[in-house]
């Protein structure tokens, strides 16, 4: 039984935190790169960063799927992002992983990581998806270490990024566009 005068289930937001307050920029100063964990569900890694307030954004590394068109563009698209993101923690002159395949590639790249990454500062790009979430690029540069003057980055919006939020169709206006091209209003029985 669901019961609406339950004092547990709220009618109000819960004030998430969201990363960069929702916005898009080239320019998301002191974050840091807070954790990698791996996602065995969906043979994926994320790497969370978070920005200033503590509020968070996942880049998701898929496992190259061979069997599928385009791995070898995906595998170096993700090789590229993968290296990206180690230059920015380990030791100049460290010697990078080498591995078989993606999966091989993302375990060692996250051992290599261990936890260099703590209280490292960033600077972080940040665009919308189609859907109007906010992602980190997919493609480099996006980030790079706070020790960079910002007169120096190399962030910059790129003529393809999405830097407003798409709006979203409301419920209400769909169905006043379906109502209106003469389909019928959905009825409860």
């Amino acid at each position: 039984m669901i019961d609406l005068n339950d004092e547990s289930i709220k009618e109000t937001g819960s004030g998430v935190a969201i990363f960069n307050g929702g916005e898009a920029s080239c320019n998301v100063e002191n974050c840091e790169l807070v954790r990698v964990e791996r996602v065995e569900d969906y043979d994926a890694v994320d790497f969370f960063f978070a920005d200033s307030t503590g509020a968070e954004i996942k880049l998701r590394e898929w496992f190259v799927d061979y069997d599928r068109d385009g791995a070898d563009k995906k595998e170096l698209s993700q090789a590229k992002r993968l290296k990206h993101i180690l230059t920015k923690f380990l030791p100049a002159g460290t010697q990078l992983p080498q591995a078989q395949n993606s999966e091989d590639l993302l375990q060692k790249c996250t051992e290599a990581l261990g936890n260099t990454f703590k209280g490292v500062k960033v600077r972080m790009k940040t665009t919308f998806k189609d859907s109007g979430y906010l992602q980190v690029p997919l493609y480099v540069p996006f980030m790079e270490l706070m020790t960079v003057p910002v007169e120096e980055t190399t962030l910059k919006f790129a003529n393809f990024d999405i830097t407003t939020k798409p709006s979203q169709d409301s419920p209400a206006s769909i169905a006043g566009a379906t109502a209106t091209a003469g389909a019928a209003a959905p009825s409860w029985p």
